[in-house]
């Protein structure tokens, strides 16, 4: 927070602000209500061209759907005619409302005789009946037939074997196009009575066959529930036959298609008053020839249209409709920014659909249709990246131009922090050396215990005057790149008893301990001797200042396989681990109050740090808070080859 109060109270940062940041806000402001607005232009224009594509799809749409009532019946496409209120499907000769006939007239002369010979059958008379059937089977053919549909349940009634073959011969040739006084085609009836009495015969189940194929052609006009149940049964019949599953008829799938149509016959019964009502909409409507509907349960759509004054139409799959109509759509938006999805009423139109008025359950959904290169494409996305690279420029610039100003400010506190702590620091030494003089030439210590600790006194605020010197000299040279080093051979051992007596000569005897390497090989580097020596001085100097009067510190040489070092260890307070990476930064030091009550300047560290890696060396740090601290200065190993 502080560097930032800093900022604030900066004449630098109105400048900053008034001459950078406003322009580039409202420059950026600018960018982005441009950008809107051709977002918005362009959403407007997508928007008119959509509207444009659904009226000329719907336009195309119409004219495809008027040429499909020529086309035949069979690939996803039935068609059915209205006339006087009654739906026809001519293919299949099926009324889907209405009634296909009345009981069919007989004149009473000729009714009388039927009606005796029924009678005889009801009262169990059987013989006499079969004669008076015989009888009227001679006679007039529609008598005739209903005459040998009654002899062939008779027949089959008692189990009469040639006799079901050879009245079923007959009904074959003669009764194909007759019908019962019910409006039951005889066909159909003799198959019902043959269905009713169980097992099928061989020759049976091909009169069947022949049924349904007659189903199929339309050979009697039905009502729709009438074709539905005779088609059904009979379908039913074949399929559980044990002699035509071990046939393996061809007709299996005959059988399974006529199923299917009386299903969906049965459904299209429910849906006569919406298709009616299509008519008299038609009729009415000089700019939409044709009007279509979406029946979700029969999974077809409904065309209907008016050719030579006559309301014609046809039922489509919903399949065959939507791969047309999207291929067909798909063609009018190929060269767009988005694509058509077409929707069903059935499925749920939803709100952004556009729907089509000649088609209320048709919709088309838009939706944006990303391009080859996805959002990756710089050439549909051009403005939006340059937009962006915008924006982030003025992010980085305004970061970077933050952190300059940030750190040329701390660098303004550093400077000033440090101008007053070295003038803090020598202004200490030399009050004290001038205290003690004046008490030497006053005659005021005279006695030679007193001469003795104030010489003692003298020389360690001589010292640090010359060691914080050195350090500003050595320091300035090598900020600027004039530190030289020079290259010889250096033996640690030697080095650090001559840093530890000068110590110990300024009176820290009690507090320092040592542990060199003496082994046989000596602990030899290629160096700077003076540089190490001020490096190691620095360290000791430090662990004396900063730990406590009763803990010693202790200096260690030591090697490994290609490095020796040099450890100096002081049980003092220790470095926080958050800290220990930032001690080697110029001019820092710990917060904590035991190390802002020592003096210093803060940049004895960083010296080492950069003259240990002048050398090829380096500087390395474990502490503890509470357990003290323990800094090694390494070299690499210098080893001696002989040949």
């Amino acid at each position: 927070m502080k560097p930032l109060a800093g900022i604030l109270r900066s004449r630098r940062f109105y400048l900053f602000g008034l001459i950078v940041l406003l322009p580039a806000v409202f420059l950026a402001g600018v960018a982005v209500r441009t950008f809107q607005g051709e977002i918005i232009r362009n959403r407007y224009q997508e928007q008119e061209r959509q509207q444009q594509i659904s009226r000329l799809f719907e336009n195309d749409l119409n004219d495809w759907l008027e040429t499909l009532y020529s086309f035949e019946s069979g690939e996803g496409i039935i068609r059915f005619q209205i006339q006087n209120g009654t739906l026809l499907l001519p293919e299949l000769n099926i009324l889907v409302s209405g009634r296909s006939r009345d009981s069919v007239p007989i004149a009473d002369l000729e009714l009388r005789p039927l009606r005796r010979a029924q009678a005889l059958e009801r009262e169990g008379k059987s013989a006499k009946a079969a004669a008076a059937y015989r009888q009227l089977s001679k006679g007039k053919r529609q008598v005739a037939s209903v005459a040998r549909l009654s002899l062939l349940r008779l027949a089959l009634t008692y189990n009469q074997k040639e006799d079901v073959v050879n009245w079923l011969t007959q009904i074959r040739e003669h009764d194909k196009d007759a019908f019962t006084e019910a409006g039951v085609p005889v066909w159909v009836g003799s198959a019902l009575l043959l269905i009713s009495r169980g097992r099928l015969a061989l020759e049976t189940a091909e009169f069947l066959q022949e049924i349904l194929i007659g189903l199929e052609k339309g050979s009697w006009i039905l009502e729709a529930s009438q074709w539905a149940y005779y088609g059904r049964a009979i379908s039913t019949a074949l399929k559980n036959d044990d002699q035509q599953r071990a046939a393996g008829s061809p007709t299996s799938d005959r059988i399974d298609e006529i199923i299917q149509t009386a299903n969906w016959l049965d459904s299209v019964v429910a849906h006569v008053p919406e298709i009616l009502a299509l008519q008299p909409a038609l009729e009415g409507a000089n700019l939409a020839p044709v009007r279509k509907t979406y029946l979700p349960d029969l999974h077809s759509i409904v065309v209907l249209r008016v050719i030579q004054g006559q309301s014609k139409g046809f039922f489509i799959d919903e399949g065959r409709f939507l791969e047309e109509a999207t291929e067909r759509l798909d063609s009018l938006t190929v060269a767009e920014d988005f694509e058509g999805n077409l929707v069903l009423a059935g499925v749920g139109v939803p709100a952004s659909a556009t729907v089509l008025p000649s088609c209320p359950g048709l919709g088309i959904v838009y939706s944006r249709e990303l391009a080859a290169g996805g959002v990756f494409d710089i050439q549909n996305y051009l403005f939006s990246y340059l937009m962006a690279l915008l924006l982030l420029v003025i992010v980085a610039a305004l970061f970077f131009i933050y952190r300059a100003v940030t750190h040329q400010i701390e660098l303004t506190r550093m400077k000033t922090d440090f101008v007053s702590a070295v003038s803090h620091e020598f202004r200490s030494p030399l009050s004290a050396i001038q205290a003690l003089l004046e008490r030497v030439e006053s005659g005021k210590a005279s006695e030679p215990e007193m001469l003795t600790r104030y010489h003692q006194v003298i020389r360690q605020e001589v010292h640090r005057l010359t060691q914080m010197v050195n350090e500003l000299l050595d320091f300035a040279r090598m900020e600027e790149g004039r530190r030289e080093f020079t290259r010889e051979t250096v033996d640690l051992n030697e080095i650090t008893r001559e840093v530890v007596t000068s110590f110990e000569n300024l009176g820290y005897r009690e507090r320092l301990l040592t542990d060199l390497d003496d082994g046989p090989n000596p602990p030899i580097v290629e160096a700077d001797r003076t540089a190490v020596s001020q490096c190691l001085q620095n360290l000791v100097d430090n662990a004396l200042k900063y730990s406590h009067e009763d803990f010693p510190v202790t200096v260690k040489t030591g090697q490994c396989e290609t490095e020796v070092f040099v450890d100096v260890n002081d049980r003092g307070a220790g470095i926080p681990s958050s800290e220990q990476s930032k001690v080697f930064e110029p001019f820092y030091r710990v917060q904590t109050s035991s190390v802002r009550q020592v003096k210093g300047v803060g940049f004895g560290l960083s010296l080492v740090k950069r003259m240990m890696e002048e050398q090829g060396g380096k500087i390395t740090l474990q502490s503890e808070v509470g357990q003290g601290s323990t800094f090694r200065l390494t070299f690499p190993l210098k080893r001696s080859f002989e040949f």
